[in-house]
């Protein structure tokens, strides 16, 4: 149980760090 938690977690802290740059970069800053 332990590994797919942190299975999980990992992935989820991928696709944020993923999303995160790609969002300001699509929008140009205010």
């Amino acid at each position: 149980m332990q590994k797919s938690g942190h299975g999980g977690g990992t992935l989820l802290l991928s696709a944020s760090a993923t999303t995160i740059p790609v969002l300001p970069a699509t929008q140009p800053p205010n």
